[in-house]
């Protein structure tokens, strides 16, 4: 990537050429998160041409991050409306961009003409080792927007989505073909003070209202805690997942880009998911998805074990006990601080003066059913070159702990959290209803009455 253009280098065969003023250069180069980052100095003659070859060698030494982790990023666009700087991209010149970020799969969110002209095939591209899916982004603003991976089917609801059908219904819809939905940038500037506000302004889109739901509802999804709504609130982010986890919902947390390619301002995986399956076809990842078997970064490598079980993983105790305690953290980038938590309490920590590498290793009593989960943050990098990043950051799902088969305690705060949310949502409804019908295109007046009924019954 050429700093000065912000651009993408072409997909030439063999050497490429750069033209530079005479003198001194530093050319450096980056191969995702598993690479170690190369450089060589050169100097340049005027008039003259000079050779340099970077070969990426050095990878982290834990074998961990190689074999079962793929990295992927399940919420790409080649194009947007406007701002284009590069007409004439395909999706061949796409998966070779992702190949070099260092990924294994993406999901790319296209216009449906396209969606329908790939369904039946999966993947739609294979690229070297990368595979591609043509997919579909689903942007329900009022209920917030989710990522469909493992296309197969191409669900057969009434259009237009806006307040019916919901998202609920798509899911269970493309669940039966093995499809999986993942709420994407879901939550914006919302913090504890402003949820219940926000929740019920019916002119801001993009939230994820609709996510408490599904899960009371029974339904498995997985959340982006890293995605193109920055990572300014990830405090706000993770007390509120913890919330869900604390009321006995179990699903994982996952990373995307929402990278426009064709813009050439972020690169695809700045924000990706790292998913532990033996095999990198989209049934397995889905289903891996499905399970929590998943980290989120976009930058560091986290690796956590409790009992040697990964994310997304039970243990089972027949009554309380120790358990064992493992967590690895690695960066190119340099480290801050590593921490493991242990439903919503902070258990264990390590800071660090910007090591490439910490890792923590301990016992922990534990007494009632619950959830644990690491985190990591590092110093910033412009070479990471993803939406918003002031700071590294990486955190697994969570792995849940059953005692003596006895559920996760619940406490009322957590509860009367999601009520409020959901009154603040049905409080949103009938303004949302009336901008439709004075917008005109999305049914007549009976019709979108008739839609906010259901939706005051889903909720």
């Amino acid at each position: 990537q050429f700093s000065e253009i912000n651009g993408f280098i072409g997909r030439e065969e063999g050497p490429i050429t750069v033209e530079l003023p005479a003198g001194l250069h530093r050319i450096r180069a980056i191969r995702g998160f598993l690479w170690k980052p190369v450089e060589q100095e050169i100097r340049i003659a005027a008039g003259e041409t000079a050779d340099a070859t970077l070969a990426f060698t050095e990878q982290p030494g834990r074998s961990g991050w190689h074999g079962q982790w793929k990295a992927g990023d399940h919420h790409l666009h080649m194009f947007f409306h406007g701002h284009t700087k590069y007409p004439l991209m395909t999706i061949p010149d796409v998966c070779h961009i992702a190949q070099a970020e260092g990924l294994d799969y993406i999901s790319l969110q296209a216009e449906m003409a396209w969606v329908k002209q790939n369904v039946e095939n999966n993947p739609d591209y294979v690229y070297d080792d990368l595979i591609c899916e043509v997919a579909h982004e689903i942007t329900t603003d009022f209920w917030g927007h989710v990522n469909y991976i493992n296309v197969k089917h191409i669900p057969n609801l009434p259009a237009p989505l806006a307040l019916w059908p919901v998202n609920f219904t798509f899911r269970e819809e493309v669940e039966k073909y093995g499809g999986f939905l993942i709420y994407t940038h879901p939550f914006g500037h919302m913090t504890d003070e402003n949820t219940a506000e926000r929740l019920a302004d019916q002119k801001i889109g993009l939230i994820a209202r609709e996510l408490p739901i599904d899960l009371l509802l029974g339904q498995q999804t997985m959340v982006d805690m890293l995605s193109s709504e920055g990572i300014y609130d990830l405090q706000y982010k993770m007390k509120l997942l913890e919330r869900l986890w604390n009321l006995g919902f179990r699903f994982g947390v996952g990373g995307s880009s929402d990278c426009y390619v064709d813009q050439g301002v972020i690169t695809p995986g700045g924000f990706r998911t790292y998913v532990n399956t033996e095999k990198n076809d989209f049934d397995s990842i889905a289903q891996a998805y499905r399970d929590a078997h998943t980290f989120a970064t976009n930058g560091p490598l986290l690796d956590l074990t409790v009992n040697n079980q990964g994310p997304g993983r039970e243990i089972r105790l027949d009554s309380p006990r120790v358990v064992s305690v493992r967590a690895t953290a690695h960066s190119w980038w340099g480290l801050d601080r590593l921490e493991i938590v242990n439903n919503g309490n902070v258990v264990f920590y390590r800071d660090s003066p910007q090591e490439i590498a910490i890792g923590l290793n301990h016992t922990l009593s534990i007494e009632e059913s619950g959830w644990i989960y690491a985190s990591v943050w590092g110093p910033p990098s412009d070479e990471l070159c993803n939406t918003l990043s002031n700071t590294q950051f990486a955190m697994t799902s969570p792995i849940w702990i059953t005692v003596a088969d006895r559920p996760q305690e619940i406490h009322q705060e957590n509860v009367e959290f999601f009520r409020d949310w959901l009154h603040a949502v049905e409080k949103a409804l009938p303004g949302y209803r009336e901008r439709l019908t004075a917008a005109g295109e999305f049914g007549s007046e009976d019709y979108l009455r008739q839609c906010e009924d259901q939706a005051r019954e889903f909720i």
